[in-house]
């Protein structure tokens, strides 16, 4: 799965990236500055084909399903492999899907009773985009509210966990944000191990409210 992510870039990193990769000039001011531990329920920077152009905004991670009667209830992740076949996430899928803006995401693993968490991150800490779908709702201030999608673990993740999200380079996500739904079925696949790195980190991240950049700490061994 997918419960936490960073995207540790400046404003002017993150114009750079969009510019460069997408031809969109500036991200929302709201979000144009560095966060490190980017929680359900918080409006996050996505990335949409619009049919002619590609556009940058903010949405809402959590999806209310039709089912749902409440907050409580809302999806942050949805499988890739059967995403096309669930009724909550099948139209999405053929017609909205989007990618996040990411330079890491989180997972946890047990050890010893303790939940702990690492970071996933490709080297000099690139920044990458993760699959997604969304729909648009009235109970967001963006209007729109989205999930991840996810895969089986690749090499790097599954020590740790045996679910990641689908990641993408920024060519390969504009393939999946343009392409017709079976062909963007044939992108939800695990990211070479290669290029993945991991790091142990602080325990501060299992707080949903600390955005510092503490949560990138290595973890210390016990003596």
């Amino acid at each position: 799965m997918c419960g936490r992510f960073t995207l540790t870039l400046d404003g002017a990193q993150m114009n750079a990236f969009l510019a460069d990769h997408f031809t969109i000039d500036t991200a929302p001011i709201a979000l144009a500055h560095p966060r490190y531990n980017i929680a359900p329920g918080q409006d996050v920077l996505a990335i949409v084909h619009d049919g002619i152009c590609f556009r940058a905004g903010a949405i809402r991670w959590g999806y209310k399903p039709k089912w749902a009667t409440s907050a409580s209830q809302n999806l942050i992740n949805a499988r890739g492999e059967t995403v096309m076949n669930k009724p909550t996430f099948a139209e999405a899928f053929i017609s909205r899907r989007c990618v996040f803006v990411a330079d890491g995401f989180y997972e946890w693993h047990k050890s010893e009773g303790k939940r702990v968490p690492y970071h996933f991150y490709l080297p000099e800490r690139r920044p990458f985009l993760l699959a997604g779908i969304y729909q648009k709702t009235a109970e967001t201030s963006s209007g729109f509210a989205a999930v991840v999608l996810t895969t089986t673990a690749n090499g790097v993740v599954s020590p740790i966990h045996h679910r990641m999200p689908v990641m993408f380079t920024p060519e390969a996500a504009s393939g999946w944000l343009q392409s017709s739904p079976s062909e963007a079925h044939q992108h939800l696949v695990p990211f070479p191990d290669e290029a993945l790195m991991s790091l142990a980190v602080d325990d501060c991240v299992n707080r949903g409210d600390i955005d510092d950049p503490m949560c990138l700490t290595p973890r210390q061994k016990p003596h």
